[in-house]
């Protein structure tokens, strides 16, 4: 019986250490890749609703004592994609809007440095009230919050 146990025990061993691998005689031959329908992309997820490129419209500065921003949209307004330019400092963060100073039913977007920049991907009303102005508020390091605008249109 001792035996057969030391033998059953070799064939395992020996069919666990050679048993798994292909003969290198075989030719391996590569897995396909399984195909997959690309899914439709929505308005959101495409990258090019927020490319660089297309009509660049500078606004005039907003002052924000000791900051200057400098802004442009790139585009067709109904986009959203602004590019604010601060100049005077280095700000906390950055926030950007279109719409009245206490940014009724709009939504305030915090805007990404990107470079030399910030970047403000902002939902712009529709329709655009005759009024609406880019707010762009500005926090400083100490919490201060500074808040300017100037006209889209």
């Amino acid at each position: 019986m001792k035996r057969y146990s030391y033998l059953i025990l070799a064939l395992a061993l020996h069919t666990t250490l050679t048993g798994c691998t292909k003969p290198e005689s075989e030719p391996v031959s590569p897995t396909p890749e399984p195909t997959h329908a690309e899914a439709p992309k929505s308005a959101a997820d495409d990258e090019t609703q927020f490319s660089e490129s297309g009509t660049q419209t500078t606004l005039p500065p907003i002052a924000l004592d000791p900051f200057t921003v400098d802004s442009l949209h790139i585009g067709d307004l109904a986009l959203g994609h602004f590019n604010l330019y601060v100049k005077g400092g280095e700000p906390a963060a950055v926030r950007a809007w279109v719409g009245d100073e206490a940014a009724t039913n709009v939504v305030v977007t915090k805007a990404e440095f990107e470079v030399d920049h910030h970047c403000a991907h902002i939902e712009v009303p529709s329709p655009l009230p005759a009024e609406a102005k880019l707010w762009v508020e500005i926090e400083t390091a100490d919490g201060a919050r500074l808040k300017g605008s100037t006209p889209v249109q």
